[in-house]
């Protein structure tokens, strides 16, 4: 679906930029950029030849970074020639920051030449995520629905690098759950089932800050095993419920996940870890089994990979049978090399 016509306002051009969606704006004589395009086309020159180190563009000026992210939108949607880490992917991070202020009128100006993308990077999905997510829930009234729009564009494209369609997702994820009152949409995906299976079943009890500042955490988790201070910030949040009322959704679930959906649980594992209690343990048995399952077809691709690895290695220093039963279980039933050898690892720890 197009989202131009679910914008709820025309933007402004910003900086006295034309419309970034025709090439020929973009050239005046000789092939020059007109005067009202030339901050913006020299800044996002400059940014790009610093993405080898792009950490120097935070040190820039506000309003160099402000155009260098103008320019590089404009240019983006008019034209792909360089690979997403050296493009918008790669530097958009390194420019945009809270000193710049975005309006509605930004917003829906960068989305409309985003209508239609085709380049697989995602780059031109980039500057309007971060002005969404910039703006409070009454400057984004109205815009849910082409915001939704754009994130059913790139949620479930495959060619996008997964960093990228990780970061896109938690722009715009959580720009719609500010502008809706709700869990951001890329916690617990509609374009998971799973996902989808527990914002049905926990519903309204989901929607608070609270709950997305936990699963937020979670998701934060980017290796197989947590730091100290990891751990240390996921024992400050007080309601610890979504941990439990998540992985007892999980347990009873059998199927794939999106990897986002992978990585939110593998985090809730962690967490739930600090908990010594029988109960816990029972569900870290729970969710091991679920997530090393596979499909027929398929017996080397478990469900849920990070999240298996994850509950087996929590399993490791728990007292009581139900953790060695689990292991030996996991030890004649999975065929993925990788994990098969950490269920190994772990056995032989405990025997140990």
């Amino acid at each position: 679906m197009s989202w131009t016509e679910l914008l709820p306002e025309q933007g402004r051009e910003p900086a006295g930029l034309l419309d970034p969606a025709s090439p020929a704006s973009w050239s005046g004589s000789e092939g020059q950029p007109p005067p009202s395009h030339r901050a913006a086309w020299q800044a996002a020159r400059t940014a790009w030849a610093s993405w080898r180190a792009p950490a120097v563009l935070r040190e820039r000026p506000a309003e160099f970074r402000r155009m260098a992210a103008l320019g590089m939108h404009a240019t983006a949607v008019a034209d792909c020639d360089r690979t997403p880490d050296e493009g918008p992917a790669g530097l958009m991070p390194f420019l945009i920051a809270d000193d710049i202020r975005w309006t509605r009128s930004d917003l829906a100006w960068a989305l409309r030449p985003a209508d239609d993308y085709l380049y697989f990077d995602g780059a031109g999905y980039l500057l309007p995520g971060y002005m969404a997510v910039s703006l409070t829930a009454a400057e984004l009234t109205g815009f849910a629905p082409a915001l939704r729009a754009v994130l059913d564009d790139f949620i479930d494209e495959r060619d996008t690098p997964r960093h990228v369609r990780r970061q896109l997702a938690e722009l715009y994820g959580t720009a719609i759950g500010r502008a809706t009152g709700t869990l951001p949409l890329d916690l617990l995906p509609w374009s998971c089932d799973f996902g989808d299976l527990a914002r049905r079943k926990l519903a309204a009890d989901l929607d608070s800050p609270p709950v997305t500042a936990l699963l937020r955490h979670a998701t934060s988790l980017t290796r197989a095993t947590p730091t100290k201070t990891w751990l240390r910030e996921a024992a400050t949040f007080p309601g610890r419920w979504p941990i439990q009322a998540v992985l007892e959704c999980f347990s009873g679930w059998s199927g794939y996940v999106w990897f986002g959906t992978d990585e939110l649980l593998r985090g809730l594992v962690w967490m739930l870890s600090q908990d010594r209690s029988e109960t816990a343990t029972d569900l870290l048995a729970e969710t091991a089994l679920a997530a090393s399952g596979a499909a027929p077809g398929a017996p080397g691709s478990p469900f849920a990979p990070l999240t298996a690895s994850a509950a087996v290695e929590a399993l490791a220093a728990r007292p009581g049978d139900r953790p060695a039963e689990t292991l030996s279980h996991l030890s004649r039933t999975v065929r993925n090399r990788a994990l098969l050898s950490r269920v190994g690892k772990v056995r032989r720890l405990r025997k140990g």
